[in-house]
């Protein structure tokens, strides 16, 4: 504890107090437009991700009262074209009247000073370019290494469009799905391999209000396409918004990718609206959206990475030809 009353404390020894970071993250991201409105299933749903450390997860607390914190997950990402160990940095926050006293600068520190002890080779995490939490993670090290851009449309009605026909996946569908995004996905930066225990936690184990639809498409009896749908409430959206995730399409030119992108996203209802994330390295993919109806709004985010290792420093030297957005460290779904 400093003298300021203020102590660090492992998410792992919070106890009864871990409940307390739902409140935190009420106050701190109610009024955030795009992300998930906070909610205790989503808080526990997320502390059940896959990889996420209770002791790099860090909170800061005074007087009985969870005041600042930070989520760490500790997985396998793709940085450089190779695999790294690296701390996922997310919920970065800091109660209201307890703001500039430096909390979230402590918490960052003890988080990346535990992944560099733990001998992790990165750090990545997702915000706002030139926002103010941007230049906090420029001053601990992180670098902007590719930018993000938040892309909506309304879902249009049907109107007998000649699309191919998606399918909706089941549990047997599972292995052939991860095998068809470990193989489009291999060569992005950002990307985590698609084991069994991600898939389950994204797409199966999720809370009730939180749902998740897997749909494909397939070609001669191999998969060519793939999309997650998750209907969710959106801080400053009136009505529930369906979130974009994983989206996967074969290379196959404009018309055919635009054709499979709205047969993926035909169970949405029309007049709802869609969002999704697309890095402004993804060229075709961009192109394939906004031919689809999509738009940028809002301000691009940038994922950025803190070289913890000389392979990485290395890595950072050149922009990614290829990123992957994990959209649960973005917007929450």
């Amino acid at each position: 504890m400093n003298d300021d009353g203020y102590r660090l404390c492992a998410h792992r020894d919070l106890g009864d107090m871990a409940r307390q970071l739902t409140d935190l993250s009420r106050r701190v991201f109610g009024r955030y437009d795009g992300v998930l409105v906070p909610s205790e299933a989503h808080r526990l749903w997320y502390a059940r991700r896959p990889g996420m450390d209770g002791m790099l997860s860090t909170a800061v607390v005074r007087d009985g009262q969870v005041v600042a914190g930070a989520f760490v997950t500790v997985a396998d990402v793709r940085l450089g074209g190779t695999l790294r160990r690296t701390g996922i940095i997310d919920t970065v926050m800091t109660h209201p009247d307890h703001r500039r006293r430096g909390l979230a600068r402590r918490v960052l520190e003890a988080a990346v000073d535990g992944m560099r002890t733990r001998g992790l080779e990165a750090g990545l995490l997702y915000t706002v370019i030139d926002s103010m939490p941007y230049r906090l993670y420029e001053s601990l090290g992180f670098r902007g290494h590719t930018p993000v851009c938040y892309m909506r449309r309304i879902q249009p009605i049907a109107t007998g469009r000649d699309l191919p026909v998606a399918r909706r996946a089941d549990a047997a569908d599972a292995l052939r799905l991860r095998a068809f995004m470990d193989a489009h996905f291999g060569g992005h930066d950002g990307y985590l391999p698609m084991d069994e225990a991600l898939w389950r936690w994204r797409k199966l184990n999720r809370p009730p209000e939180l749902p998740a639809q897997v749909w494909y498409l397939e070609t001669g009896g191999r998969v060519c396409g793939c999309v997650t749908l998750c209907p969710a409430p959106v801080v400053g959206h009136d009505e529930e918004s369906w979130v974009i995730t994983d989206l996967a399409l074969e290379d196959a030119g404009d018309a055919p990718a635009v054709g499979a992108l709205n047969a993926l996203l035909d169970a949405i209802p029309a007049g709802a609206e869609v969002l999704t994330l697309c890095p402004r390295v993804e060229r075709d993919l961009l192109r394939t959206l906004a031919m689809c109806g999509f738009e940028a709004v809002g301000e691009d985010e940038a994922g950025m990475v803190l070289p913890l290792s000389p392979a990485v420093e290395s890595a950072l030297s050149t922009p990614p030809p290829r990123w992957y957005v994990a959209v649960e460290s973005a917007i929450g779904v």
